[in-house]
């Protein structure tokens, strides 16, 4: 099992390659119209590399629930969402000049192996993860398990693309109406992050979609 998880996590790293996200501040309509375009463009090939994986990520309710120990938010979905922001984060680390490739190494020693191992042992939970309190819908929709990790993967990307202008920039400086654009963004890719993390938790142990959020 963690070798499956492994090698989806090189996979990830793939996808970060083919999809090229570059880095700087740009207006928000210059950064998520084309990064979508190349994701989806990217999702066949990305789903054909590891449709193998899919005998091997599957719960299919064959792991027992572990008696008298608490699972809490270390679930499959939670975990999903870990693993996909540090396969971002590391392709980035990457790109850096100076010592990006050794702050790569460190983040994948530390980190990402810890949450791998976690993976590999990761029993059912009941923790809720779509709660929150919104009139916003929480899109997002997959037929397995693969296909809800990519729309995490991709999401959690154009998330990460584009909240760099609250680290990377002066967003005092910003345009009303830009900045609103961002504040709406952030709504909207927060929802679909946490559908698709309920929804790797739900597939994962193939699960009905109680859709409680």
């Amino acid at each position: 099992m963690h070798n499956a998880f492994a090698e989806l996590y090189e996979r990830s790293l793939g996808l970060m390659e083919a999809v090229c996200p570059t880095s700087g501040v740009r207006p928000l309509q210059e950064i998520l119209g084309p990064l979508q375009e190349r994701t989806e463009a990217a999702r066949p090939f990305f789903l054909q590399q590891t449709a193998h994986l899919s005998k091997w990520l599957q719960g299919s309710g064959s792991r027992q629930e572990q008696d008298g120990k608490g699972i809490g938010l270390n679930t499959v979905g939670m975990l999903s969402d870990r693993l996909s922001i540090l396969a971002i984060k590391q392709h980035r680390l990457r790109l850096q000049e100076r010592d990006g490739s050794a702050k790569a190494i460190d983040l994948f020693q530390t980190q990402t192996l810890d949450i791998l191992a976690a993976l590999s042992i990761a029993r059912p939970g009941n923790s809720a993860i779509n709660t929150k309190i919104t009139t916003l819908p929480a899109e997002g929709q997959a037929a397995n398990w693969i296909e809800a990790y990519f729309g995490l993967l991709t999401t959690n990307l154009l998330l990460w693309e584009a909240q760099e202008i609250l680290y990377l920039k002066d967003i005092l400086s910003l345009p009303s109406d830009e900045l609103r654009e961002y504040i709406q963004w952030f709504a909207v890719g927060n929802m679909r992050r946490n559908r698709y993390m309920e929804l790797c938790e739900l597939l994962f142990w193939n699960r009905s979609d109680r859709n409680d959020g």
